[in-house]
């Protein structure tokens, strides 16, 4: 059975954790986190924490506020060429989805596979992940009646957090840490694919409108 690229039976969630925003060119990943799904279960988990070229006071504080990451943990962390190494064949031959796509991705590109380590990454075989979909997107489409609404009509994007409670799903780790978003990421986007998502309330809840 061929699969469709929006519906697929095998695929991987990437999750990062990183010392900012799109906004700040210093913002870098330093955490990633991978969860692959066959047959709508979560099969194989990783987890890492990232070394990345750029550590300001202010990423690091972002860092721990956020994520509970201390600085000297991100700086004994291995380089981010060493984190995809050690990742091995989880995003191989798998559409990848991430619960923000386009946040993910564009960190994925700065801080593992910009100009500065490219060549490395080249020299070693390392890909970057076929990126499929965006799963906040989509959840935050199909659940716009249970969210909540920009003046104009649009839906609010759906935090993370937010979803999982809106489906009455428990975390297997802590929120805010990537292997644990992945994994919670890819149960949701199993549920949708499913259609076995039930929403627990019936009244629009309060979210923000990216995670």
């Amino acid at each position: 059975n061929k699969e469709t690229d929006m519906n697929p039976t095998r695929f991987a969630v990437l999750d990062t954790e990183t010392t900012g925003l799109l906004k700040d060119p210093e913002a870098r990943v330093i955490e990633i986190g991978v969860a692959r799904f066959e047959d709508g279960v979560c099969v194989r988990r990783f987890q890492s924490l990232v070394r990345p070229d750029v550590l300001t006071d202010a990423g690091a504080e972002v860092a721990w506020r956020v994520s509970h990451i201390a600085r000297a943990d991100i700086e004994a962390a291995p380089l981010p060429e060493d984190v995809w190494s050690a990742m091995g064949d989880l995003l191989d031959d798998v559409p990848v989805v991430a619960w923000n796509l386009p946040f993910d991705q564009q960190m994925v590109q700065r801080s593992f596979f910009c100009e500065a380590r490219i060549e490395t990454m080249i020299q070693r075989r390392l890909l970057p992940p076929s990126w499929m979909e965006c799963a906040m997107r989509r959840f935050s489409t199909a659940y716009a009646a249970h969210g909540n609404r920009w003046p104009n009509g649009e839906a609010k994007w759906f935090r993370l957090s937010d979803a999982a409670t809106l489906m009455g799903l428990e975390w297997t780790g802590d929120a805010h840490r990537a292997d644990a978003d992945a994994e919670m990421t890819g149960r949701l986007y199993a549920g949708m694919l499913a259609g076995s998502l039930t929403p627990r309330q019936a009244t629009p809840m309060r979210h923000a409108e990216s995670e």
